[in-house]
């Protein structure tokens, strides 16, 4: 029995991920961050540092699904304010709870980073406890606009500072990929121009991954290379990604030449991010290469050639769910053989 592609249980997982935090252990899976929505509800928005912690309130029932803890007060020494009053110190509260796994993190003393912290009954606290704070630099970082771009200046920042480590820049990378805004998309533009490698795949990465084919011909020139991108720190993975992942980000039709070469790379994977792209263009123009990947060797790629010969054509009747597929696999190859035969035949 064929084992479950990576890339479905991908999908299937989503919208929960795995949170890469800056701390050791954290692995509950938890919502990815959406930092427009962060930006937008909080009161506060801080880079800085955590000078104390104190206990608020011993013991606290039924915070946030958690069933018991304990409401904690920090101090924060503020470097630079995003959103909200300019201000030197804040104090503000958290829960932290009594169990390991109940995926609320508080912070700690010593910790720096940016802070989105909202109002509530208890006066300023943490907008999300799964992300108490995020990645930002501790050296200057002039940024200005709305609170949207000047977050995204600040992982700018981060990129561009000498003193920033891989991982902080893979961090910052990383947190620029949840920001679905121009502000973004320019700052990811010119890391894939300037960083040096693997982290300028990363940022092509993410750029194709929301339909910029400014670095396409990264995407491919890399996918040709290795499945995979390793970026590593001290010796040890900060992250891996799949090229096959960023593809399916893609609907303009002007990446279909690219992507019909992509349908002939060894990763199988690749080639079926590379279908799922052709698919999301809509057009005509993907049909021909689709046609010819109907011979593929991997069934999960022919079952996505399948479904997006059908989508174009909008023959929905030959769309069949993977089970359907590999009942009557030689049915749908035969319809679809025969119809690429008529279609693209000389004299047609």
């Amino acid at each position: 029995m064929p084992h479950m592609r990576r890339t479905l249980l991908t999908l299937t997982l989503l919208p929960w991920i795995a949170f890469l935090s800056l701390r050791q252990g954290w692995s509950h899976l938890v919502r990815p961050m959406d930092v427009p929505a962060l930006v937008r509800d909080a009161k506060v928005i801080a880079v800085g540092e955590v000078t104390d912690i104190s206990v608020e309130v011993p013991e606290v029932s039924q915070f946030g699904g958690c069933p018991s803890g304990r409401l904690m007060q920090a101090r924060l020494r503020v470097l630079r304010v995003l959103k909200g009053d300019a201000v030197e110190e804040l104090m503000f509260k958290f829960f932290r709870s009594n169990l390991e796994n109940c995926g609320l993190f508080g912070v700690n003393k010593g910790e720096f980073g940016l802070f989105f912290l909202r109002e509530s009954d208890h006066g300023l606290i943490l907008a999300t406890p799964q992300y108490p704070t995020i990645i930002a630099g501790r050296g200057p970082c002039v940024t200005a606009g709305e609170p949207l771009e000047r977050v995204v200046g600040e992982f700018a920042c981060v990129i561009q500072s000498p003193s920033s480590t891989i991982f902080d820049r893979t961090s910052a990378l990383r947190m620029l990929d949840r920001v679905p805004d121009p502000s973004a998309t320019k700052v990811l533009e010119r890391a894939a121009r300037v960083l040096h490698c693997p982290l300028d795949l990363l940022a092509a990465i993410y750029l194709v991954a929301r339909n910029d084919l400014s670095a396409l011909p990264i995407v491919e020139e890399g996918a040709r290379t290795s499945p995979t991108v390793v970026i590593a720190d001290k010796g040890q993975t900060v992250f891996e990604y799949h090229w096959g992942d960023a593809l399916g980000g893609i609907k303009d039709p002007a990446a279909i030449p690219a992507l019909a070469r992509m349908l002939t790379v060894d990763d199988s994977v690749i080639r079926q991010g590379a279908v799922r792209a052709l698919r999301n263009t809509e057009s005509e123009a993907a049909l021909e290469p689709l046609s010819k990947a109907l011979d593929d060797s991997d069934v999960w790629v022919r079952w996505e050639v399948v479904m997006a010969l059908a989508t174009i054509t909008h023959q929905k009747e030959w769309y069949p769910v993977y089970d359907q597929f590999k009942e009557n696999e030689q049915l749908y190859l035969d319809h679809w053989k025969g119809w690429a035969i008529q279609k693209f035949s000389k004299g047609q």
